[in-house]
């Protein structure tokens, strides 16, 4: 390979590389806008005190079924399925992208099922565990969850009460100058 073949591969990778940056923070600025929430993954902080609330409802050698409504990339679904180990796991998300991104980051977990849809188009009735971002003023999801999730199920909210379901726990995750809450309810 000479000098000239040399730049045109590296004038070449870079050209790649922008345009996947390009691609990644338009589809993030396309949700933002347009669709919301927008795909933001869980930080560390709140995914743990997420965690540390299932383990009051579900032990790690039990078999029961988890919902992640609002998949994303998946590192909620990913750490939730490290932790319980007989756990089967769905993970839903609307975006193309997300969806795309969780199905390669979980293709070696076989407990883990990915669906590319709406949640409010997908059957809830088998779930023990919901986990979501929920945004506050949402009337379809406590009411789908109301009419079809098992009397007892557990719904762990990232941000914001459901109204209309039975509120178990208010745990609050601090941060250096802000804090919000999860919410642990019961169907």
């Amino acid at each position: 390979m000479n000098l000239e073949q040399a730049y045109i591969y590296i004038i070449a990778g870079i050209f790649i590389l922008f345009v996947i940056i390009l691609c990644y923070i338009y589809v993030h600025l396309i949700s933002a806008l347009f669709i919301w929430p927008p795909t933001i993954p869980t930080d560390k902080r709140t995914a743990n005190k997420m965690l540390e609330a299932a383990k009051k409802y579900f032990n790690q050698q039990q078999v029961f079924e988890v919902a992640e409504l609002g998949v994303g990339y998946g590192g909620l679904t990913k750490r939730f399925s490290r932790y319980f180990e007989a756990a089967k796991f769905t993970g839903i998300e609307l975006l193309f992208v997300p969806y795309l991104f969780s199905k390669i980051y979980h293709r070696k977990n076989p407990k883990v099922r990915l669906i590319h849809n709406s949640f409010l188009n997908e059957s809830l009735s088998g779930f023990d565990l919901f986990l979501t971002f929920y945004i506050r003023g949402d009337k379809k999801l406590p009411e789908k969850l109301m009419k079809e999730a098992k009397k007892g199920a557990i719904v762990i909210s990232n941000n914001f009460e459901i109204i209309g379901l039975e509120l178990l726990e208010k745990l609050e995750v601090k941060y250096l100058v802000d804090k919000h809450y999860v919410y642990v309810h019961r169907v």
